[in-house]
């Protein structure tokens, strides 16, 4: 937290991991296990009040010396996207609707959240479909906590230090805690499913070297076209001669 970053390189998964043990390896280091009480709520509500109103400290201070006219929300994203692009490169490209757009969305789905704070069912409800709209578009779990010091960076960067006080910072991460207890798990049990799927559909060690000892017995061009199956059954009929490929394919 704080201007500072605790930003650190994933932690690659290892297979004997339970699924406990990924989902905490993939939580970031600002993570905190608290109840969301009520004085997190109003100063969560109050704060991100300044920013829906257009007057936010810090807002007003640019507002003052720059004639665009942005509003304290259109900014807010801004810096938000501004950031991400910084962690993150390759998302650049990735806003097919352009960033206003996606500024206009982030606003509208943190004013949802936040509306949501003490209808507990509905809150989950939307943390599950945040989490699999992004698990569908690739983003990672430990993503999801950089997310977190982003809006931090972006929220004390349009309410100045005063507003976003340490007492402030404290109940947003308490808050964004709230909302990875929910995303992180759906992320990291997608994510291993994928892994499960990729690694099903890769042929072992033996397989790999039978098929090559087929390849050395049929020709290249039904080689370049063959799938593990057939080769696994040319190799099954025990062919010796390139002659003989043509056996291969009887029924």
């Amino acid at each position: 937290m704080g201007s500072g970053s605790s930003i650190t390189a994933p932690v690659v998964p290892c297979a004997k991991m339970s699924l406990e043990e990924e989902i905490s390896s993939v939580l970031p280091v600002y993570y905190v296990d608290e109840e969301l009480t009520n004085d997190c709520m109003n100063d969560v509500r109050s704060s991100w009040s300044l920013v829906l109103t257009d007057t936010a400290p810090k807002y007003l201070e640019w507002e003052s010396v720059e004639s665009s006219r942005k509003s304290c929300a259109a900014l807010f994203s801004d810096v938000f996207y501004r950031r991400l692009i910084e962690m993150f490169p390759s998302y650049e490209n990735s806003f097919s609707n352009g960033l206003f757009q996606q500024g206009k969305s982030l606003v509208k789905m943190i004013s949802l959240t936040i509306s949501q704070l003490h209808h507990t069912n509905h809150f989950a409800v939307i943390m599950q479909k945040l989490a699999e709209n992004h698990c569908k578009l690739g983003v990672k779990a430990y993503e999801f906590g950089v997310m977190g010091e982003i809006l931090f960076h972006s929220l004390r960067r349009i309410l100045g230090d005063d507003t976003f006080s340490k007492k402030m910072e404290t109940s947003w991460v308490v808050l964004y805690s709230s909302m990875l207890k929910h995303i992180v798990p759906i992320c990291v049990v997608h994510e291993r499913s994928l892994r499960l799927c990729a690694r099903d559909t890769q042929p072992s060690s033996e397989e790999e070297r039978r098929n090559e000892n087929v390849r050395d017995l049929i020709p290249d061009a039904i080689c370049a076209t063959a799938n593990p199956v057939v080769l696994n059954r040319l190799h099954r009929e025990g062919l010796s001669m390139k002659g003989n490929y043509n056996e291969g394919f009887k029924s």
